[in-house]
């Protein structure tokens, strides 16, 4: 088990539907719930995945070992309309990670 002090992934997201806030809490059903209540529910994912080696501040950042290579997945949602609703950038220490993906064939 990792230590809890060990950063394992940095991720920032952008809401365009919502209304910049202060309130990290986002109440039961979390952010996507709150899509839903004003009409911007999230109906379709894509994600975006590319490995590649971290810049200098990104090694500094999760504390990366000389070598080791990052996972960097971009998660947009976007509602009935197509439009996006969240866009997550999130940066993978891809030493500590196992991405597994079902889909049907």
């Amino acid at each position: 088990m990792l230590p809890s002090s060990v950063p394992r992934l940095t991720s920032p997201t952008i809401w365009p539907a919502v209304r910049r806030s202060r309130k990290v809490d986002t109440g039961p059903g979390g952010i996507f719930a709150r899509l839903r209540d004003i009409g911007h529910g999230p109906v379709r994912f894509r994600e975006e995945l590319r490995c590649r080696m971290p810049s200098p501040d990104e090694i500094e950042d999760l504390g990366l070992a000389s070598g080791t290579p990052v996972v960097e997945m971009c998660r947009s949602a976007y509602d009935d309309a197509g439009r996006a609703v969240e866009v997550n950038r999130m940066l993978l220490d891809a030493s500590r990670y196992l991405l597994v993906y079902d889909f049907p064939a």
